[in-house]
This record gives C-alpha cells, structure tokens and sequence, in this order.
C-alpha cells in the first residue's frame, strides 16, 4: 500500500475541492486529491457544465430556426443528436483536462480512489472493490466530496428505463417521453 505524506488531503475534485487545492498549493502546502472518477466531480464531468453544452445546442437550433426573421434561410435544419451528445462529453472531458494540468502545474498529487476518513488525520483509499490502495496523512483534510444522484428503493437505475443523471448524458437517442424526478 501507497504512503503518501501532505500538509493539506482534499477528497473530491470538484468546485470546491479543486479550487481549494490549487489555492493551498499556489500558498506552499504540499496537496494530495483524492477522487474516484474524473477530475472536477459531478458539476464539471455530469452536471453543470456538459448541461450547458447541450442547452447551447439547443439554443442555436432554436435560433437557427427563426433564422427567416433575420433575412436568413437554414435550409433543411435538421440535428444529429449522438454529435450533441458528443459535443457535451468533449467539452468535459476537455476542461477536467484542464484540471489535471492545472493539478501538474502546482505540484498537486492525485491519488484515484474513495477517501475514507482514518484515526490521526489519516484518509485511507480504496479502489473501486473496496481494497486499500493508499493512505494519505495530512496536517489539514478538507472534505469536499460533493453529491451523487440517489435512486428510487423501489425503482433502482438500470441505464436503460431508469436513469441516472449520467445514464441521461450519454444515451444514443433522445427518449419519445421523459420524467424527471427531483432537479439537483
């Protein structure tokens, strides 16, 4: 198992985690991130951010069809709804790039894994099957593990009829009918 030693350990990359990270680093601590998916958590890799992505998509057909208002023909307008999709994920996975490199820049460790809180400052890591992969020990932990969509007991996500905000960033084709429950 891994010893990794830091002034400051942040679990979770996302706005709060990266931001707070980074500003430790640019300060002189030596800082280790922990995340268990891609830099920048929900807000920035399921959330938020590729939301906007597929809104704008959305605003630009919309605008694109009253283009005759401005003088303007579009022709045949049409969408290709797998290069929205795609579209969203690149601009993604572009700016969780950026935060690796970001990270690279000011010496921020990243350690992959679920952070577990330990006795005497101590954030164990485990892998996605639950074995120890590392342990940080830090003067200073910030926890910033943000959120996660919480499923139906009765209804559980199965990527196909139920869907997790993730499951819903990534289909083929748009559904005929959709129901959102709750809007995090």
């Amino acid at each position: 198992m891994n010893e990794v030693d830091a002034d400051l350990t942040v679990v979770g990359s996302g706005p709060g985690g990266y931001v707070a990270a980074i500003r430790a680093a640019q300060l002189g601590m030596k800082v280790v991130v922990v995340e268990k998916g891609p830099l920048g958590g929900v807000c920035l890799n399921w959330g938020c951010i590729p939301v906007k992505a597929l809104l704008r998509s959305a605003e630009v057909y919309n605008l694109m069809k009253k283009a005759g208002e401005f003088g303007l023909s579009a022709g045949n307008l049409d969408f290709d709804f797998s290069e929205i999709i795609r579209r969203s994920r690149k601009t993604a996975g572009r700016l969780s790039g950026g935060i690796g490199y970001l990270f690279k820049k000011n010496q921020i460790e990243t350690v992959p894994g679920r952070g577990m809180l330990t006795k005497n400052r101590g954030i164990l890591v485990l892998d996605s099957a639950g074995n120890e992969t590392a342990r940080v020990v830090s003067k200073f932990t910030l926890l910033a593990a943000g959120a996660h969509p919480a499923g139906l007991p009765f209804a559980p996500f199965d990527g196909k009829r139920i869907l997790s905000s993730a499951d819903a960033m990534i289909l083929e084709t748009p559904p005929k009918s959709l129901l959102i429950i709750g809007a995090g």
